[in-house]
């Protein structure tokens, strides 16, 4: 069986890695022609760092962000309207940090492909939907590198 996942983005690729943790194949299908960093700063909160971490990104995060122990809301002048510790600070057991959103994607997009292989992630792909069937889920998927239209006919069912 394979897990067939819509989506080059963070979401995708994590869990693209998560299969591949757990023994089970998985082929990311990415609309675009390429992965590219696109985003800007993003939190991410202690719960999604204990998957991180158990992906094998500690060191990684270190590198492309910044942990986080207190949000502070100050006003013009300066004066701090309304502040609250984060991640270990707060108690939890893994920190919060601040990154970059592509940094964070980039980072994944070359584990995926380091661990899985090079043909893990598939661009030019479009999931348009998925049904079931007897013998099993069928996908259909636009290829875009392969057809410059993009008709109902152009799908392929993927099981």
């Amino acid at each position: 069986m394979t897990v067939l996942i819509a989506g080059g983005g963070i979401a995708g690729l994590a869990m693209a890695l998560t299969c591949h943790q757990i023994g089970v194949d998985a082929t990311v299908l990415e609309s675009d022609r390429r992965v590219a960093p696109l985003g800007v700063g993003i939190n991410l909160q202690p719960n999604a760092i204990r998957e991180l971490f158990d992906l094998g990104f500690a060191d990684d995060l270190d590198r492309i962000g910044v942990e986080a122990d207190e949000w502070t809301l100050a006003g013009r002048s300066g004066n701090v309207v309304w502040s609250q510790r984060r991640g270990r600070s707060a108690g939890y057991h893994w920190p919060q940090y601040s990154v970059h959103r592509g940094e964070l994607q980039m980072l994944l997009y070359r584990a995926v492909l380091d661990r899985l292989g090079p043909d893990a992630v598939r661009t030019g792909h479009r999931v348009t939907g998925y049904e079931a069937r007897r013998c099993g889920q069928h996908v259909r998927v636009v290829d875009h590198l392969r057809s410059s239209r993009h008709r109902r006919s152009d799908h392929n069912d993927v099981r």
